[in-house]
């Protein structure tokens, strides 16, 4: 009797231990077609935390975001002379999504009446951070994203609307800084240096 019972027992944990498996959601990808000829900045976000980020080389019509969990994210698409693109992208289970942006040329009329955020990334001692990317966030919505141009660390998110935003800067082995409050003003720069600290 009491092998019966221990035979029961041990079958109805490996039928749980089955199910959990079986439950466990399965990383997919977002392929992202882009239809600018420019380096192009792509970033996926959720819940105000940068997900994943690609850029897309010039010449090449896109990238691939691969180990994506299943979920809603918001995936920003920026390049320069480029009205930035944010829309919102499901995952699904195992599955490869595919998303298709067409971005629009700025105009002379956009350059006066939207404004830019610029400055330099660095660590806390002074040495520029390159592999940074840097999401301009107007309320919880991410507009626009860039990474450094260069081996200074130089930046620029360009051109967006005027108003108040914040600047949400990640890169590996260093914590996310946050920057609220940034005025961007038509026909204008605002002036931002970054400093991140390491992790």
């Amino acid at each position: 009797m009491k092998t019966i019972r221990a035979i029961l027992i041990v079958s109805a944990a490996l039928t749980l231990l089955a199910c959990c498996a079986v439950a466990q959601p399965t990383p997919g990808s977002i392929e992202v077609h882009v239809s600018v000829s420019t380096p192009a900045v792509v970033v996926l976000m959720s819940g105000g935390q940068v997900k994943a980020v690609s850029v897309v080389p010039k010449a090449k019509n896109g990238c691939l975001l691969q180990d994506i969990m299943p979920g809603r994210y918001t995936l920003t698409v920026s390049a320069p002379f480029y009205a930035s693109i944010t829309r919102a992208v499901t995952v699904r289970d195992g599955a490869e999504t595919e998303v298709t942006v067409a971005m629009s040329k700025l105009t002379d009329r956009d350059f006066k009446t939207r404004g830019r955020v610029v400055g330099f990334v660095k660590d806390a001692n002074g040495t520029p951070v390159v592999n940074a990317t840097l999401v301009l966030m107007k309320g919880n919505r991410p507009v626009g994203a860039t990474r450094p141009e260069n081996a200074t660390g130089v930046y620029e998110l360009e051109w967006y609307a005027p108003g108040t935003y914040k600047v949400i800067v990640t890169a590996p082995g260093f914590n996310t800084a946050v920057y609220s409050g940034q005025t961007i003003t038509a026909g204008a720069s605002t002036w931002l240096d970054v400093v991140l600290q390491a992790e």
